[in-house]
C-alpha cells in the first residue's frame, strides 16, 4: 500500500498531529513517507526463508537459538541501541545462508562479533573496537582476520546495509497506537524473543512488528475477548495489513513467551527485560489476564484443528 494514495489535501486520514508525539526517530510531517519507504524496502529485500539452514549439516536452528542468546548478552554488555542488535542478526543470517555448506556451529561466534561491529559502525555514536568485542569473550582472532571476514560479509549481502528491521516498524506502529510505556517495553520484549524463533525469522519485518505491537496492546489494554478489534481500520490503513496477515505470528509469540517462563537456561532476553527499567515486562505479560486469555484462545484453536 502506498500512503500517498490515501490522503486528503495531502494529509492521510490516520495522520497524528504534532502534539500527539515527539520523537527523535520520527517527524509528523514525514511519518507517512517513512512508513511507506520502510514497507517498500521490506518487500524489496529477499526473505531469509523458512528453510534457510537446509543443506547445512553443521548448523541447526538450535545452534542459531544459542547464538542469538549469546549475541544479546554481548550487545547488552556495550549498551548499544536496539537497531544495532537487529541489523547484526540480519547480517549474520544472510551471511550464514550464503555460506551454510561450509560453516560450522563454532564459526557463529566470530561471525556474530564482526556483524555486531559492522552494525555498530552504522547505528552507534560510540563504536566499540573489534578488539573490545573480542576481548570480552577472550577470543584470539586477529584484526586482519576480522577485516577479511567483514569484506566477505559485505559481498554476501551485496553491500545492502540499510536493511529494514522490525524495531523500526514497532516505533511507528506504537505512535499510531499512542502506546503507553508498558506497551512499548512489551513490544520490544516480544520482538527480541521473536529473533530466536525459526518461524518468525523468515517473516517480513512489518509483520513481526505488527504482531509484537498487537500483542502488547492486547495486554496493556487488558482485552480478554474479540482480540481482532485492537487492529483498528486506522491501523489497517496506515500499515496496509489486516489482523489475519499476522495472526499466526501472534500465536507463535504467545507460545514463545509461555516457554520462556518455564525455561531454565538461554534466557538472556527475558533476564534483560526483567528489571524496573523495563517495567518488568516478562512478568507483566505472564501475570496479565489478557495474555492468559489470548494464549488459551490460540491453544483451543490448535486443539480444534488436530
Amino acid at each position: 500500500m502506498h500512503f500517498k494514495d490515501d490522503v486528503v489535501n495531502g494529509v492521510p486520514n490516520w495522520f497524528p498531529t504534532r502534539k500527539q508525539f515527539n520523537s527523535e526517530f520520527v517527524n509528523a510531517e514525514y511519518l507517512a513517507n517513512i512508513i511507506d519507504f520502510l514497507s517498500e524496502s521490506d518487500v524489496s529485500i529477499d526473505p531469509i526463508g523458512r528453510n534457510f539452514l537446509e543443506g547445512s549439516s553443521k548448523i541447526t536452528f538450535r545452534d542459531r537459538y544459542v547464538f542469538i542468546n549469546w549475541l544479546v548478552l554481548t550487545h547488552s554488555q556495550f549498551s548499544m541501541c536496539s537497531d544495532t542488535l537487529y541489523l547484526a542478526i540480519s547480517l549474520s543470517d544472510r551471511f550464514i545462508k550464503a555460506n551454510k555448506e561450509t560453516l560450522i556451529a563454532t564459526d557463529l561466534i566470530i561471525i556474530g562479533i564482526v556483524c555486531l561491529f559492522m552494525a555498530a559502525k552504522i547505528e552507534e555514536i560510540w563504536i566499540p573496537t573489534i578488539n573490545d568485542l573480542l576481548s570480552l569473550w577472550n577470543l584470539e582472532y586477529t584484526k586482519e582476520f576480522c577485516s577479511e571476514l567483514e569484506i566477505q560479509i559485505l559481498c554476501a549481502v551485496n553491500f545492502q546495509l540499510s536493511l529494514p528491521v522490525p524495531i523500526s516498524f514497532i516505533r511507528h506502529y506504537s505512535i499510531l497506537f499512542s502506546s503507553n510505556n508498558l506497551s512499548q517495553f512489551l513490544s520490544r520484549y516480544f520482538c527480541e524473543l521473536s529473533l530466536q524463533d525459526s518461524e518468525a525469522c523468515c517473516q517480513s519485518c512489518s509483520l513481526i512488528g505488527a504482531s509484537c505491537v498487537f500483542l502488547s496492546e492486547v495486554i496493556s489494554r487488558n482485552i480478554t475477548s474479540d482480540f481482532s478489534v485492537v487492529w483498528t481500520p486506522k491501523l489497517q490503513a496506515s500499515s496496509g495489513l489486516v489482523y489475519a496477515d499476522f495472526q499466526n505470528l501472534v500465536k507463535n509469540l504467545c507460545i514463545i513467551v509461555q516457554k520462556q517462563a518455564t525455561s531454565s537456561n538461554l534466557r538472556a532476553i527475558t533476564q534483560k527485560y526483567s528489571c524496573v527499567g523495563y517495567m518488568n515486562a516478562p512478568n507483566e505479560a505472564l501475570n496479565s489476564k489478557a495474555f492468559r486469555s489470548i494464549f488459551l484462545h490460540f491453544r483451543n484453536q490448535i486443539q480444534a484443528n488436530q
